[in-house]
This record gives C-alpha cells, sequence and structure tokens, in this order.
C-alpha cells in the first residue's frame, strides 16, 4: 500500500511539473517546428541577445516569434527571488532553448537541473556541467567542378551533440550538402573570453625566424600589372608573388629576376581575393561571378576545384586547418566553407555591414573589421564574439597580428591603432598618413607597414611607434601590400607594383 501512494505521489508531481512547463513557456509552440527547431541548433554557438535574436531569424524569418518568446522575461518563473527559464532535461527541444537562453546572457552553457524539485535552466560558465541536443538535417547542394560537370549530393547532418566538458560536434544547415560525417569542433575555453591568451606574447615567432630582414627602402623592381584596377597580391612560399586583376586573370611574378613567369586564366572576372592552403595551393575567389577556385601551381593543368558560393568573397582568408573564410553573406555573417569540398560549415553572426578583413590570430581565435566601425575577436570554436573595438567616426580597412601578440588596426581612416588582445588596452597609435589608409602588412622583423591614398608606403617601428621611412614612389593611391619570404614588400597602385627591397 505504502509503495502504491508512493507511486501516486511521484506521478502527481510529475504532472505538476508537466503543467507547469506548458502553461508558462510560450516557445514550447513557436519553437517547436521542425524549422526552428533546426534553427536552434544552428545557433548554439551565437552570443547576446541580439546575435542569438539575429541568428535564429537569419535561418528562417519564422522564427522571430520562438526567439520573442526565449527571450520574454515574463516566461521566467522566479524562486526565491531569482528568475529561472523552466526546462525539462528529457526534452531535447528544451536543451537547446536552455543552452541559447544563457548564450543571449553572455554566459557560456545551459543546464538542465531542478531547484526546489522544479526543472529550471541553470546558466553556468562551468565546464563541467553537460548538455546534450540531437537534429537531423536534409539539404541539397548543386557543385560545379573543373571538368564542368554538375553533380547534385544530399547528406543527413548527423546528431548534434553539444559536451561542456571537451568535444562539441555541430553542422550549420544551409544550401550546402555533403556525405560523410561532419568533423567535431572541439573547444576547451569554459567562457566567451580570453582565458588563455598568455601564449600571445610567448609563443610567436616572426613571419621567417631564419630571415628578420630590415627594408632599405630601395625599389629593387617595378612589374606592370592591370592598370585599370587595383591588383590584389599575395607573396608565394617559393618567393614568387601572385597579383589577381579585375580581368580575371592572375599573373604569377618571379621576384628575383622581375620578371613575369606565368598567367592562371579561366572565364571569370575580377579576382577579389588570394589565399593559401597549407600544401602550397592557390586559392582565388571572384567578386561578379561569386566562385572560388584552387589551383595547384606544380602542374601544368594547375586548376583543380570551382566551387560556386553565394557571400561577397572580399574578405576571403585560409584558417590554420585549411578551411576558407569564403566571405560574408547578405545578412552580413562570416561564411567558413570547407575548402576540400566547398561546402559551409559555419557562420559567424555579429556584423551588420560589409567585412573587409578576416586574419587569424592563435589557439582558434579570429579578427574581422568591418564598415560597420567594428573590430570583433572571436573564439571560432564557440563562434561567438568574445572582444569589439570601435572605430569612431570611420571603418577599418584592415588588420596585422604583430609579432610581439599585439592587433593593428587602422582608425579614423589614416591611423592606426595596436591593442593588448589579452586585456583590450590601447598599447600605442601611428599618425602619419595625409590621407586613407587601405592595407597593413607585418615585416619579417617585426615592424609594420601601411598603404595609403596618399600614394606612399610607410614603415612603423611597432615597439615604440616612431615612423622609420616613408616610400613616396607610386603615382596613384596605393592599395595592396604583401610581404615576400625574402623580407622584401610588394605594394600595389593601379598595376604598378614595387618591389621594395
Amino acid at each position: 500500500m505504502l509503495k502504491y501512494l508512493s507511486l501516486v505521489v511521484i506521478l502527481f508531481a510529475s504532472q505538476i511539473e508537466s503543467n507547469l512547463i506548458n502553461e508558462s513557456k510560450l516557445w514550447s509552440i513557436t519553437c517547436g517546428s521542425d524549422t526552428c527547431s533546426q534553427s536552434l541548433s544552428v545557433c548554439l554557438f551565437c552570443y547576446g541577445e541580439r546575435q542569438c535574436r539575429q541568428c535564429l531569424f537569419n535561418f528562417n524569418q519564422e522564427c522571430s516569434a520562438c526567439a520573442d518568446d526565449i527571450f520574454d522575461k515574463n516566461n521566467l518563473e522566479n524562486i526565491n527571488g531569482k528568475d529561472y527559464l523552466l526546462c525539462d532535461s528529457s526534452d531535447p527541444l528544451q536543451v537547446k532553448i536552455c543552452h541559447i537562453h544563457c548564450r543571449s546572457r553572455n554566459i557560456a552553457y545551459g543546464v538542465c537541473t531542478k531547484v526546489q524539485n522544479i526543472p529550471v535552466c541553470e546558466c553556468t560558465a562551468d565546464s563541467g556541467r553537460t548538455t546534450t541536443a540531437t537534429t537531423i538535417v536534409s539539404t541539397t547542394k548543386t557543385t560545379t567542378w573543373q571538368d564542368s560537370t554538375t553533380t547534385t549530393i544530399t547528406r543527413t547532418i548527423p546528431t548534434v551533440t553539444t559536451t561542456a566538458t571537451t568535444s562539441v560536434s555541430t553542422t550549420w544547415p544551409d544550401s550546402t550538402t555533403t556525405t560523410g560525417t561532419v568533423p567535431t569542433i572541439t573547444t576547451t575555453s569554459t567562457t566567451g573570453s580570453f582565458s588563455s591568451l598568455n601564449t600571445f606574447t610567448t609563443n610567436l615567432n616572426p613571419i621567417n625566424p631564419s630571415n628578420n630582414y630590415s627594408l632599405t627602402g630601395a625599389i629593387n623592381f617595378k612589374l606592370t600589372g592591370d592598370k585599370t584596377n587595383r591588383n590584389v597580391l599575395l607573396a608565394l612560399p617559393n618567393g614568387d608573388l601572385a597579383s589577381g586583376t579585375s580581368y580575371g586573370k592572375i599573373h604569377i611574378w618571379n621576384t628575383k629576376l622581375g620578371v613575369l613567369k606565368r598567367n592562371l586564366t579561366n572565364n571569370y572576372k575580377t579576382v577579389w581575393g588570394l589565399s593559401l592552403l597549407s600544401n602550397g595551393n592557390l586559392v582565388s575567389a571572384y567578386y561578379e561571378t561569386r566562385v572560388i577556385q584552387i589551383w595547384d601551381l606544380n602542374r601544368t593543368d594547375p586548376l583543380i576545384k570551382t566551387f560556386q558560393i553565394d557571400e561577397n568573397p572580399l574578405c576571403l582568408t585560409t584558417l590554420p586547418n585549411d578551411d576558407l573564410v569564403s566571405g560574408f553573406d547578405l545578412n552580413f555573417n562570416i561564411v567558413i566553407r570547407d575548402s576540400t569540398n566547398g561546402f559551409v560549415k559555419q557562420k559567424l553572426v555579429g556584423h551588420v555591414q560589409n567585412i573587409f578583413q578576416v586574419i587569424s590570430l592563435l589557439n582558434g581565435y579570429l579578427a574581422s573589421c568591418s564598415e560597420d566601425k567594428t573590430i570583433k575577436i572571436w573564439n571560432l570554436n564557440l563562434g561567438s564574439v568574445v572582444r569589439n573595438f570601435y572605430n569612431g567616426q570611420s571603418y577599418a580597412n584592415s588588420l596585422a597580428f604583430l609579432n610581439n601578440g599585439y592587433l593593428a588596426g587602422i582608425v579614423q581612416g589614416n591611423a592606426i591603432n595596436v591593442w593588448n588582445l589579452e586585456d583590450g588596452n590601447l598599447v600605442r597609435s601611428f599618425t602619419g598618413h595625409t590621407d586613407r589608409i587601405f592595407r597593413l602588412a607585418t615585416l619579417n622583423d617585426g615592424n609594420l607597414a601601411s598603404s595609403s591614398f596618399d600614394r606612399t608606403v610607410k614603415v612603423w617601428n611597432t615597439r615604440n611607434g616612431s615612423l622609420m621611412k616613408t616610400f613616396v614612389s607610386h603615382s596613384h593611391q596605393v592599395w595592396y601590400l604583401s610581404t615576400l619570404t625574402n623580407g622584401y614588400l610588394a605594394s600595389e597602385s593601379f598595376g604598378e607594383i614595387f618591389i621594395w627591397s
């Protein structure tokens, strides 16, 4: 009899608990569709309410009501003077909502637990707590390869598991699909902050440790590229220089002899970005046609892959794991693709206008600069912004990661700020240009070069902030810079390319 009464009490308590959750959570209705459940999986790494709202809305506008209900403080339950979101740990949907609710409050993890036997969502930075959620998504993608054949491939994205201790395995549903296992994203950070950035000042070496060459300011060679527009520059590992043109051709220059070595040609116009994979393959991005191509420069027929993309490839760069920051989409989210197949792996939500450059830092961090007048530091593993630098009245075109671990960025158009990434403090400012600065480049000796519309290239001492040299031979505004492996510097002004020794 006693056992029977105990069972009745347990079942009654469970029913009360279930009714309490259902009555007080409108999001159980608005977030319950398959589409919004998928959007919650996509947005597990958002940070801050604005970013989480935008992420849910970007995935599907119908999920804006879901976001409104998740972040509505009237839906919280007050227990002993503290407001909680109610959460049933046995329901994967509620587990995801709990996690995003906490991420919107700038807290790393959300865990469904109990307070006074009431099921609630507890926000914590404790990496020892664990949450799990699952979802399955199917999408399709049409991919065009070098041989111009079109292949439609379908995948089912595997279980999404969020484990606060070590590994987080997730994918970003979008218009791209593939067959196979999606790689695991691993994080050991307990919060969205710089918890392990002491290595920024201890583990850094110059770009070429064996050659700390300092520029003399002499012109070694003058090369002639595309005179109709600016030419994107990229130094190659063998000492050559690649320059992209507005008519789509990529020039490969022998910088030791000062001669054109090779042309890479195709049917696309306007090379918008150049980058390198770890195996030395060249990546090129084309603005008008939204195409990325990969070239093996050791082959006589060098073109090996072509990917059709949707984003603006202005901020193309290669990450340490050979993923590509392929650009930004219509919502100004940074898009990261797998360089082996071109499929989207992740999107970073936070900027609200065009993004000009993204660079890799250390330990999975990225820096980006935007027309929205911010410079953002991202924890790539968490997919979140961990620091913002504001640029006042002007936007930053370019960033440079210095050999001492500091970050340099353009501010107010014609000045350069240097920040300590560990504490976010301004270290020093460089002033001297009389017109807008377009590009920054770290030199092999650790100093910093800047190109400007005032037709000059300046070299700055990063240790004391002094102006060391000014190069004045360009006849037009100077656009791109690239540091060569021998320590020389290449600068570009409407196809007028100088190699400075």
